[in-house]
This record gives C-alpha cells, sequence and structure tokens, in this order.
C-alpha cells in the first residue's frame, strides 16, 4: 500500500505539542478489548472496511457505498449507527468527523480515515482498517484457544476438589474419629482442610475479586499499571511473551506509518499507544526525546535496552538507505509468525503440567482418605 499520509511536524516537546488532528490514534484493543452497546464490534468493523474498501476501489462513491454495507447489517443498533454516519455525510461532514460524532468507532478508526480523506487514497486507509482488525480477532482467537481447555481442566480439578473435601471427607472423618491410634499426618491436613472449606470458599472468591479489581485498576492507574508492569518484565517466561507482542504491533505500526511518510517524531508518539505497559511507553518517550535532539532513531532504540541488536541493526541499516518502510514490515511479519507460534506453545505447555496437577491432588486426597483403612487392616492380619 503506498500511501503518502503525512502528519505535521514539530520541533516542541510532547508535553508542549499541539493537539494535532490524527496524533491521538489508539492502539490498545490488542490488549485490552473493551465492548460496548454503542459500538460496532470488532468483526463487524473487519466486515465493514472491508467491504468500504473493496466499494470505493470499485468507483462506487461513499455515500452509496455506505448505504449498501449499512443495510447488510441486521441489528438495530448498527444498522442505526451507520445511518447516522450516512446523516451526517449527507449533511455536508466529512467521513471522519460523522465517524467521530457517531460514537461508534475508535480514535484508531476516526485517525486512519482522517489520514485517508487528507490524501486521497481512503479505500487503502479502509483497506489498512480492515487488515488490522482481521489480525486483531486473530491474535484473540489465538489466546482464546490456548487457555480455554487449560482453564477448563482448571475449573473442573477446583470443582472436584471442593467436592471430594466438601463430601467425601466428611464421610470418613467420624470413621477415623472412632479409630484408635495415631491417623497419619496427611490425612489430618485433608481432613482440617475439609473441615475449613467456607473459609476456603470465601478466599477463592476473595482471590477472584482481586484479580479482576487489579486489572482493572491495572488499565486505569497509573503506579499500578507501572509495578504490575514492572513485576511482568521481571518475570522471564512472561516477559519474552510480552515483549514478542509489543514488538509486533510496533513494527506494524511503524511499517505503516513509514511508508505514509509521517515525520519519525510523529511516528514514535502515535506507536506509545500501541501497548499498555508503562516501562515500555516510558522507553519509546525517550526515543521521542532523542529525536528531538537528532539522536538517530536506532541509537535512541538501543538506549532503551528494550529491542533485540537484530531489531535495531535493520533499523540502523533501513535509516541509511532511507528504506525504512521496508524494514519494518519485514520485521512485523516475522514477529507476526513468532507470536502465533508462541500462543499455541502457550495451551501445549499449560495441559499437560495442569492434568498432573490435577491427578496429583485428587490422587493426595484419595489416598489421605483410605491410607487409615490400610493401617487398621495391617492391624489385623
Amino acid at each position: 500500500m503506498q500511501q503518502t499520509f503525512k502528519i505535521p511536524s514539530t520541533n516542541k516537546p510532547e508535553n508542549n505539542r499541539p493537539n494535532l488532528k490524527w496524533n491521538s490514534i489508539v492502539f490498545r484493543g490488542f490488549s485490552f478489548p473493551l465492548s460496548s452497546s454503542s459500538r460496532l464490534n470488532d468483526k463487524a468493523k473487519e466486515l465493514f472496511f472491508a467491504e468500504m474498501g473493496m466499494m470505493l476501489k470499485s468507483g462506487i462513491d461513499i455515500h452509496k457505498a455506505l448505504t449498501i454495507v449499512a443495510s447488510e447489517f441486521e441489528k438495530r443498533v448498527e444498522n442505526q449507527l451507520l445511518n447516522r454516519v450516512i446523516e451526517g455525510l449527507v449533511s455536508g461532514q466529512n467521513l471522519s468527523d460523522t465517524m467521530h460524532n457517531s460514537k461508534g468507532f475508535s480514535e484508531i478508526d476516526v485517525s486512519v480515515v482522517r489520514i485517508g480523506e487528507n490524501t486521497g487514497l481512503l479505500s487503502d486507509s479502509f483497506s489498512f482498517l480492515a487488515d488490522y482488525y482481521s489480525r486483531k480477532i486473530k491474535q484473540r482467537t489465538l489466546v482464546s484457544n490456548a487457555i480455554s481447555y487449560p482453564l477448563f481442566v482448571l475449573a473442573f480439578a477446583i470443582i472436584a476438589v471442593g467436592f471430594l473435601l466438601n463430601n467425601v471427607v466428611p464421610i470418613f472423618t467420624s470413621i477415623y474419629q472412632r479409630m484408635e491410634g495415631d491417623i497419619p499426618l496427611v490425612t489430618k491436613i485433608i481432613v482440617n482442610l475439609s473441615e475449613q472449606m467456607p473459609f476456603l470458599v470465601l478466599l477463592l472468591f476473595a482471590i477472584s475479586t482481586s484479580i479482576l479489581v487489579i486489572a482493572y485498576l491495572y488499565k486505569v492507574n497509573n503506579r499500578v499499571n507501572n509495578a504490575l508492569a514492572s513485576l511482568f518484565l521481571s518475570t522471564p517466561i512472561l516477559k519474552e511473551i510480552l515483549m514478542v507482542n509489543f514488538l509486533e504491533r510496533f513494527n506494524r505500526v511503524m511499517a505503516m506509518l513509514a511508508s505514509a511518510k509521517v515525520p519519525l517524531i510523529d511516528s514514535i508518539t502515535l506507536s506509545k499507544d500501541t501497548v499498555a505497559l508503562t516501562p515500555i511507553r516510558k522507553a519509546l518517550n525517550s526515543i521521542e526525546i532523542g529525536l528531538f535532539a537528532g539522536v538517530p532513531l536506532w541509537l535512541s532504540m538501543e538506549n532503551t535496552k528494550f529491542f533485540p541488536r537484530r531489531v535495531i541493526s535493520l533499523v540502523k541499516m533501513g535509516e541509511e538507505v532511507n528504506q525504512l518502510d521496508a524494514v519494518f514490515t519485514n520485521l512485523a511479519q516475522q514477529y507476526t509468525t513468532m507470536q502465533e507460534k508462541k500462543l499455541k506453545s502457550i495451551g501445549t505447555y499449560l495441559e499437560p503440567a495442569l492434568i498432573v496437577i490435577i491427578g496429583a491432588l485428587v490422587g493426595l486426597i484419595l489416598i489421605a482418605i483410605y491410607l487409615p483403612m490400610f493401617k487398621l487392616g495391617e492391624q489385623f492380619v
């Protein structure tokens, strides 16, 4: 897609930078997809942008294309939203403005469409957004497939262990109380856990609630975000997964902006919104400051300590030969493949691990229940 999108550059620091029309693109959807009854969902957006791009490339005018696409949406909310877009367009507004006023599209949708309007490449903008949501849905599906079965197994384990502790163990407890002699330690532990079932249920509820609260604060509170992000990035396996995810999105956005001839400083400003991890956002901010000071992009990236050596080397080469768009496109494709492999491997490793853990827990409870019976039988041999 050979676009020539241009965003006005500025030599002021970020905090003093004027509010540029399309300098507020938000790409957070990959990490935290939010849904709203008043917005098109990702599948609807993928269909909308793909068909709009196809129709505009076929020479159909934008009003007719919108009318045709709107008629394909059967849900009342979606149809009304697109009709509001059409009404705004008929009243003389730009498509990007009426999309923004409809409250049914995200900032990335509005900003990319605005870029297309200003360059005469609106069909290419629609194609980019269709590809964006296609990849977003694919990534979410990979994550869902990777963790759905392990989560099911984990839930089954909790239910099975809870059933044994709450219904089976108490039956044997009354028998053990009439037995003479010492009860094995493992049996005592299981019996005590059975007696503490109300507390354990309350504890499980408290943990689940705490996780939900922390997840919410992670998105809205900078301190919590920074603390958790630092913890995530200090955990080897988790850090590797998060960094691959970040590098895939960063390179893909930079490829689009570089091919659009957007100034590097503005590209970094926009790419900062591709991640929610505060330490990485700070690193991108330091890159932006370095670019303001005249430091080459590759050197600013090297100073952050977040980018692999091969990425820095390729970016350096791209700057030297003025082919950054090709470099970022190639890196994005590589990290997309790497990301898919890692997401698929999550389930591969989690499933057998959880099965072993479940078997061990259930086996331990059963052994603890029947061990006193074996010892009682030995007394009569």
